[in-house]
């Protein structure tokens, strides 16, 4: 009879260790903030960019701002790379949309190769703290390649075309 008081009492005393939602969780929960879909300018861009010029990487765009957003990469960037290496995935192999490796690098999907490719110039020694210029040139050393990568950025819009977040 110890033994099952005992057991009976841990369990109680285990339920009521456990956390509830505090003050602070349940005020977070109340702050109204636009995070919706078509709140996000960028990510508008993105879409209506790609479309315009037909490349199936349009389908992408919430991959392509996710990825630099978690990477902190220029927003512009991926979808900019992708059209230069392949029509925006009109003309890709693999899964590899940005001409990864030399085209040799197989993707299991298209989204995996945004994530990986955006992991790898947000943070891979090679890539790491470098300037976009520096960047570019890591990632293709032909002379013009990085002024082409711009010339893209520029036409997708500014670099600080941020989301509007309202907070109260």
């Amino acid at each position: 009879m110890k033994k099952f008081m005992s057991k009976g009492l841990v369990m109680v005393a285990g339920l009521l260790a456990v956390p509830g939602p505090s003050d602070f969780d349940q005020q977070l929960a109340e702050i109204p903030y636009t995070t919706e879909r078509d709140a996000d300018p960028r990510l508008e861009r993105i879409e209506s960019f790609l479309s315009e010029r037909g490349a199936p990487a349009s389908q992408f765009a919430e991959e392509f701002l996710a990825a630099a957003d978690e990477n902190n990469l220029d927003w512009r960037l991926l979808p900019s790379i992708s059209i230069l290496e392949s029509g925006g995935g009109k003309n890709c192999r693999n899964n590899n949309i940005f001409g990864w490796q030399n085209c040799e690098r197989k993707f299991p999907s298209v989204q995996y190769g945004i994530q990986l490719v955006a992991n790898k110039l947000g943070n891979s020694r090679l890539y790491r703290d470098k300037n976009l210029d520096e960047i570019l040139f890591t990632y293709n050393p032909r002379q013009d390649y990085g002024s082409r990568v711009k010339s893209v950025m520029r036409l997708l819009g500014p670099a600080d075309l941020t989301p509007a977040l309202t907070v109260p």
